[in-house]
């Protein structure tokens, strides 16, 4: 059987899923549903609620997905902006960061896209989503809320922000890589799902939006590394998960950058089956909230970033790629399927997170399938 490892691996990481999510559900007045972990994480994320259930639908009933599409257009009704997350009470939160320390004065870059991601998922679920008037229009000016220079998705450096959520303690400045390849897919989507509820000339402009970021990216690809910085002006390193996220949508050329590069810092960015977000020892360069080395998203070891990886990997040598899910599948039960570990034994405090096996998931189910993890983007 030609992908029979991976089946197993899919299927292996698929119970481990079940788990994490058997542990975290939680009954509410509204909506049945699930926590992203079982730590302090107490809301409902669009993208730790979306890609969970995109590898496993049926942890949840088409009714308990039209009740949470129900709670969370009620609970956006009158933002001008989308939020972070919607927590249980029914409360947006509208920064990244513990309650009450927001971590980002301005909406994530990101958001918008990601919102209509899981917009679109929940109507792939049976769902029919109410007020899609009021959603269109909030997109719209959420798209609107973020800068953009020469095409793409910019950060000022005199006063960062957070671009892309998951990096939400790194100022990454100028052009930001993360935050304009999911833009680009976000806005390319929009413009489809919304081509009944928006103008024309609205639905275009996302389109040739969209255009402008592919073209430009180039901007962010350094010469010397064949591979893209994570932002242009703070945080001139290279991303190891959006290199590995974009690998799926770059030419031959850029793949093979992307791929030297992973290939060339295994041991810098892997432990245990799980990676980090620079190959620097020191961390990133500059932070919004600051982290120790090793931990958190300061050079963390994340299951999560294993995924978006694992493509590059796994086309570069198949039983490297192998050997890298055989690690992860050991360390996730191993330490209860955390957020990050460290490689001098500390871990997260949030356990049975469920992004650490939902992206992983899909990029080899990605791979199974001919295509690429940034189709699910």
């Amino acid at each position: 059987m030609k992908n029979g490892i991976l089946e197993e691996c899919y299927s292996t990481l698929k119970g481990y899923l079940k788990t994490c999510i058997e542990k975290t559900k939680i009954q509410t007045e509204k909506v049945l549903a699930f926590k992203p972990s079982d730590g302090l994480y107490d809301s409902i994320w669009p993208d730790d609620f979306a890609f969970p259930t995109m590898v496993s639908p049926e942890s949840l009933s088409k009714e308990d997905y039209q009740r949470i599409a129900d709670f969370i257009s009620d609970s956006c009704q009158g933002l001008v902006v989308v939020p972070d997350r919607v927590r249980f009470d029914g409360m947006p939160i509208m920064s990244p960061g513990p309650f009450g320390e927001p971590i980002s004065y301005r909406m994530p870059a990101h958001l918008p896209s990601a919102w209509v991601r899981l917009l679109i998922h929940l109507e792939k679920q049976g769902v029919t989503l109410k007020n899609r008037d009021f959603w269109a229009k909030l997109i719209e000016r959420s798209f609107e809320n973020v800068d953009f220079k020469d095409g793409l998705v910019y950060i000022d450096p005199e006063k960062p922000y957070v671009g892309f959520a998951y990096h939400d303690c790194i100022a990454i400045s100028g052009y930001d890589f993360f935050s304009s390849i999911v833009t680009m897919k976000g806005l390319r989507r929009a413009a489809t799902f919304f081509q009944n509820d928006l103008p024309l000339a609205t639905r275009e402009k996302w389109l040739s939006m969209s255009s402008k970021i592919k073209s430009n990216l180039t901007r962010l690809l350094d010469p010397k590394k064949k591979a893209f910085l994570a932002g242009s002006d703070s945080c001139r390193q290279v991303n190891i998960w959006a290199n590995g996220l974009y690998y799926g949508d770059a030419n031959c050329e850029e793949k093979q950058g992307i791929r030297d590069y992973l290939i060339k810092h295994m041991n810098q960015i892997i432990h245990q089956g799980c990676t980090r977000q620079i190959a620097e020892s020191r961390g990133w360069e500059k932070q919004l909230l600051e982290m120790p080395i090793n931990s958190y998203m300061n050079g963390g070891y994340w299951p999560t970033g294993t995924g978006y990886i694992f493509q590059a990997i796994y086309e570069t040598d198949h039983e490297l790629g192998k050997q890298l899910l055989r690690d992860l599948i050991t360390a996730l039960p191993k330490y209860e399927y955390p957020e990050w570990i460290s490689p001098n034994g500390i871990v997260s405090n949030e356990r049975y997170f469920h992004m650490a096996i939902a992206i992983p998931m899909l990029a080899i189910r990605s791979v199974i399938d001919g295509g690429s993890l940034f189709d699910y983007f």
